[in-house]
């Protein structure tokens, strides 16, 4: 069992009651397994992120008040800014100032907020979803936390009224316990990926699995109607059934571990279509119909390209007994055309220095095995 750290604020604006911190009192001490601790902060810059910096939890969920909304609301992401209309409790009011000098401009919560939502709302719940926390303190604590922790974040905000508080825990409580078990399928496919490919030493190992992962990851950062719990799964997976690696039909491996994760029917079939889009020799310049599918695509070609494809060409020729000259053809053949087929403006982006480091070491090894 893990233990997971919810939050909510203290009143602030001349308010008497926070509705997130009556929420955190209806919330249960264990969710979806989880030992759940509770922790009050103060609406003050800096601080607040201060304070949850200091815990240590496998899971993050910031819960926040918002004016003027109906419904409870978990936010996509956090912003590189802190812009306030009214002071915080320390009486401070920063204008147009950056979180981070050096940040990136969004923290992407790696959850999968617009699944579970649309699968919640189907199920009743009353719940939206919010393209980001605003430039107040709910933003400065999530984007602060986001960018420092390799964990899961959220942050939920629910709407500002206190006497709604228990029906509005019963509906944060279930989008915490959804979020819980999507991270856990997805810790427990790199758990079976990494047993999968132990011991492979051609370039399609667990290392560049994970490589692909965080490319795919990088991406959808960019791509807001992604679904990430697709993208996550179906990079992890994308060579769960390479013929190259393993003499299985109908992506066997793949929805093998699906099932027994209990994954539904349709959402299996997205995941297996994603991955049957990756392959360059099955697909060539043929794109993939669905965000998702071109995400983990360009993930794949990227890691086909620069220093480590240049590494991950020769391991596999020389594991196949290929010789050098044979390896270079493969730069020919499919390398050096990778750059024109992505299908996304970041993996596009990603792709040029990659490409150019791809053709300097060409021009150099044309020059260190010419005769005399």
């Amino acid at each position: 069992m893990k233990e997971i750290l919810i939050t909510a604020f203290e009143p602030f604006g001349g308010r008497e009651r926070n509705a997130s911190s009556e929420v955190l009192r209806f919330l249960p001490s264990e969710i979806g397994g989880n030992r759940v601790r509770k922790m009050l902060l103060p609406v003050v810059f800096g601080k607040a992120a201060g304070l949850v910096l200091r815990e240590s939890a496998g899971a993050v969920f910031l819960l926040g008040e918002a004016g003027g909304r109906s419904t409870v609301t978990p936010e996509l992401r956090a912003v590189n800014i802190r812009d306030a209309r009214i002071p915080d409790n320390a009486d401070c009011r920063p204008v147009r100032e950056k979180i981070l000098e050096d940040g990136p401009e969004a923290y992407h919560t790696r959850i999968p907020v617009k699944r579970i939502a649309a699968q919640m709302q189907e199920s009743g719940y009353p719940i939206g979803v919010s393209a980001d926390a605003g430039t107040f303190v709910c933003n400065d604590v999530f984007y602060s936390v986001g960018t420092a922790l390799d964990i899961p974040v959220s942050f939920i905000h629910c709407p500002a009224d206190a006497d709604r508080a228990a029906a509005y825990a019963d509906v944060i409580r279930e989008f915490i316990r959804r979020a819980l078990k999507a991270e856990q399928t997805i810790a427990a496919c790199r758990e079976y990926i990494g047993g999968l490919f132990r011991g492979n030493a051609d370039g399609h190992g667990l290392d560049h699995t994970m490589r692909v992962y965080r490319n795919a990851m990088e991406i959808a950062d960019t791509e807001p109607e992604a679904d990430r719990y697709i993208v996550s799964l179906g990079a992890l997976l994308h060579d769960a059934d390479d013929a190259k690696l393993f003499q299985t039909g109908n992506n066997a491996n793949a929805r093998d571990f699906l099932a027994s994760q209990q994954t539904d029917p349709e959402t299996a079939d997205e995941i297996i279509r994603v991955i049957n889009g990756v392959s360059f020799s099955r697909n060539g310049d043929r794109r993939p119909e669905t965000t998702e599918g071109q995400i983990v695509q360009d993930a794949d070609r990227l890691d086909a390209m620069g220093a480590v494809g240049i590494a991950r060409t020769f391991a596999y020729g020389g594991r196949h007994g290929r010789t050098m000259q044979d390896s270079i053809r493969h730069f020919h053949e499919k390398l050096l055309l990778l750059k024109d087929r992505m299908n996304t403006a970041k993996g596009k982006e990603m792709a040029d220095a990659r490409h150019a480091f791809l053709a300097a070491f060409l021009e150099e090894w044309e020059k260190e095995v010419q005769p005399g």
